[in-house]
């Protein structure tokens, strides 16, 4: 039998608008330096996304959302010149679906 992790779908908001989707590499750098290396490896987060040009979608495992939560909320930039801004967690959820249809975006 093989298994399947579940999933959890974060929203969240940054308070600058920033193109996360091709920042993948450098949001990841910033998520490890937070969550460790044990704790992104059961994470395992990435944006999936771009809604418009501050809201994205993070995919991640079912367990380790709360570090997600946690290590985005200490992001401040993204060394690449984007400037100081702030990731605000707005809900999360099961499923892509449930997420905007609770968020009010669809």
């Amino acid at each position: 039998m093989i298994f399947k992790p579940k999933k959890r779908y974060i929203l969240a908001r940054s308070s600058i608008p920033i193109d996360f989707v091709r920042n993948q590499q450098a949001l990841g750098e910033s998520l490890l330096s937070f969550m460790g290396v044990k704790g992104y490896a059961n994470a395992m987060p990435k944006v999936i996304k771009q809604i418009d040009s501050t809201t994205f979608i993070i995919r991640t495992n079912r367990g380790g959302e709360k570090d997600v939560i946690l290590a985005l909320s200490f992001i401040k930039s993204l060394g690449n010149g984007s400037g100081t801004f702030g990731i605000y967690t707005l809900r999360t959820s099961g499923s892509i679906a449930a997420l905007l249809r609770k968020s009010g975006i669809r």
